[in-house]
């Protein structure tokens, strides 16, 4: 049994070990000092000096601190080890070696291991050993200040344009002050208020209380010359426009030079609360002037991205317009049509040239649609032909935006949508304000069948197209479901006029349905079985309107009209679902069974029709007539049908007699096999 080692002499080995390690390490690194002074001595030397003599070992200065821009040495793994031994006490220590400040490799994180404490006579490190820590970064503290100095100005604003409008109204009214007293104070005040804004605005972190009282001195110069044309009449208003239209624009130069949208937006808004109470209401003379301020508005916009401003000064242009339109006062109708008609021009104009710079396109397009409202609810105001030519010409300038818009910067798809959107309405209500409500109908169903056939002309608006013609020719359809029904169940229940307009709708029904189910046909192949089953369901009870609609319509409402018109509907029912059976042997598979299914319920609902309805309500000739025709076309169908069941049945190509022989020719001399 051998002997445990002694504890001794292990560890007078591994010190024998350590310290021959050490040696060696230290020959290394004297190695790679010297290496590393010499590559430096190159660097720096000229080139036509001579080289240095070699040192002896013994004689070797200690290496001067490494210039900012001489290159690191790979850092050597041995030696971040070589540091973090230490021999055992006792043991004589070699020359420390010097060590080379590591470089952190590509994958390190942000934190940097400990740096080597330099030894004596070590140079010093040329750089950081690892990024530090970024500082993290400072929140501004929250300018409250700012905000409490805006929502003050903004109430300061209020309150002294509230105090001027009691200066030039209520003080005329109690008799206090002298008109021209009023009107001078007035003028003063915003002389004073905007040249105290301009002084303070001179430096831009002011500016926000510079703008309020900017905008204050605009609205109340604006005040004092609509009290003097519109209270005093002391202006002519082309003089008042004119006066008008320079403040405005005066003021709309400093918010461009400022660029500061909401300048012009406080003294829009401003407008818009209390102009009215200078005028007693929506007049015609506050119309035009606000109409000015907004073609003023317009020249600082373009160019910008200021939404909000248009917004305002539309607004500002259209709401007395509107209120206008359900009055029955308040300048004559030419007036309101002129006025009217260069609102909307300033709208889709100022849209057109504002979506190109604008960020929300689509927003500017539906913004400049509001100038047209006044338009589409003028019938209080004008007589029905001019309403209808005023907004057949809105609506063929939409539509002509929407079609060929394609060339106007900005206007994508979604703002060329809006117009297309915008200029059908238009062109409906067109048609109904110059035929009154029956022409409502006939306009939502040929503005259906139009729109049908555009769609292959309209590029990229080509769905949209589709969609708004689905839905025109469904509000068609709801519009004319009223007379219809009435005129199928109940044979005096519409007067003449009716039964004509029921026969041209339902005729332009039929039509549209065609056009628009042509139209989704290429892009719905997957479903051109439904679509067709769908709209010849819906045809035929159009069919069956058209006919009693005609029989009503051609004998004044007489009882035998009202009988050929139904006989004639059951007729075609039974009609459709031969053609429905017949089609089906042509089609496979789910559509094949979808065509049967409708086939055979619409000749249910002829034969229920004709026992249930028919039976009981013709009479004569009629009744018999239709059971003979009715009765003909199912034996005819039934027939044919039969006889092309085996074509199409699978089970029919399987044999059912005996097995026919074949004779197979063999050699001369054999029998043939069967």
């Amino acid at each position: 049994m051998s002997s445990a080692p002694d504890p001794i002499e292990v560890a007078a080995r591994i010190d024998d070990d350590l310290h021959a390690i050490s040696a060696r390490l230290s020959k290394v690194t004297g190695d790679v000092a010297e290496l590393r002074e010499a590559l430096a001595g190159l660097a720096t030397r000229p080139a036509t000096a001579p080289e240095p003599e070699q040192q002896e070992p013994e004689q070797q200065v200690e290496p001067e601190p490494r210039a900012a821009t001489e290159p690191q040495a790979e850092p050597r793994p041995t030696l971040q080890y070589a540091t973090a031994i230490a021999p055992p006490p006792g043991t004589p220590i070699a020359a420390p070696p010097i060590p080379t400040p590591p470089v952190p490799p590509p994958y390190a994180g942000p934190h940097p291991a400990a740096p080597f404490p330099p030894y004596p006579g070590a140079p010093s490190p040329v750089q950081p050993y690892g990024p530090a820590w970024p500082a993290p970064p400072m929140r501004a503290p929250r300018d409250t200040g700012s905000v409490i100095g805006r929502i003050l100005a903004v109430a300061g604003v209020a309150i002294t344009l509230i105090g001027v409008v009691l200066l030039l109204v209520l003080a005329a009214e109690a008799g206090l002050l002298r008109p021209e007293v009023r009107v001078a104070g007035g003028a003063v005040l915003a002389v004073a208020l905007a040249g105290a804004g301009l002084w303070i605005g001179r430096r831009p972190a002011r500016r926000s209380a510079a703008s309020a009282l900017v905008a204050t001195g605009v609205v109340t110069a604006l005040f004092c010359v609509l009290a003097a044309a519109n209270i005093y009449h002391w202006l002519p208003m082309i003089a008042a426009l004119v006066l008008s239209g320079t403040v405005v624009a005066g003021s709309l130069a400093v918010a461009a030079a400022w660029k500061d949208q909401w300048l012009g937006v406080t003294a829009g808004v401003a407008l818009i609360l209390f102009s009215p109470f200078l005028t007693h209401g929506f007049t015609m003379t506050l119309a035009v002037f606000l109409l000015v301020y907004a073609a003023a508005s317009l020249a600082v916009q373009i160019g910008r991205n200021w939404c909000v401003l248009f917004a305002v000064t539309t607004v500002a242009a259209t709401l007395p317009l509107v209120g206008l339109a359900v009055q029955l006062h308040g300048g004559t109708p030419t007036q309101f049509a002129i006025v009217a008609c260069l609102t909307a021009a300033l709208g889709v104009v100022s849209a057109c040239l504002l979506v190109r710079t604008s960020s929300i396109p689509l927003l500017v397009a539906l913004i400049g649609l509001l100038p047209v409202l006044p338009l589409l609810i003028s019938g209080y105001r004008l007589d029905g032909t001019t309403a209808g030519i005023i907004l057949g010409v809105a609506a063929a300038v939409l539509l002509a935006l929407a079609l060929g818009g394609t060339a106007l910067p900005g206007a994508d798809r979604a703002v060329r949508i809006v117009w297309l959107a915008g200029g059908v309405v238009t062109g409906v209500i067109a048609v109904a304000a110059a035929f009154g409500a029956d022409g409502f109908t006939l306009a939502l169903l040929g503005t259906a069948a139009v729109l049908a056939v555009s769609d292959r002309y309209a590029g990229d608006l080509a769905l949209p197209v589709r969609i708004t013609s689905t839905v025109v020719l469904a509000a068609g359809l709801v519009a004319i479901a009223v007379p219809g029904a009435t005129a199928m169940f109940v044979r005096d229940g519409l007067g003449t006029t009716d039964r004509i307009v029921l026969v041209i709708g339902s005729l332009l029904a039929l039509i549209a349905l065609g056009m628009v189910t042509w139209s989704w046909l290429p892009s719905a192949k997957s479903a051109s079985t439904v679509l067709i089953v769908i709209a010849g369901l819906t045809s035929l009870v159009l069919v069956n309107v058209f006919c009693v609609a005609v029989g009503t319509a051609a004998t004044g409402g007489s009882l035998n009209g009202y009988r050929a018109g139904q006989m004639c509907a059951t007729i075609g029912f039974v009609a459709a679902g031969a053609v429905a059976l017949t089609w089906t042997r042509r089609l496979r598979n789910g559509d094949r069974t979808l065509a049967l299914t409708a086939g055979l319920l619409v000749i249910g609902v002829a034969v229920a029709k004709l026992f249930l309805f028919d039976l009981a309500a013709l009479g004569g000739f009629f009744r018999v007539l239709v059971f003979i025709v009715v009765g003909l076309v199912l034996l005819g169908l039934g027939v044919v049908y039969a006889q092309s069941l085996p074509e199409d049945d699978p089970a029919a190509d399987c044999p059912t007699g005996p097995i026919p022989v074949v004779l197979i020719p063999g050699p001369p001399g054999s029998v043939g096999r069967g």
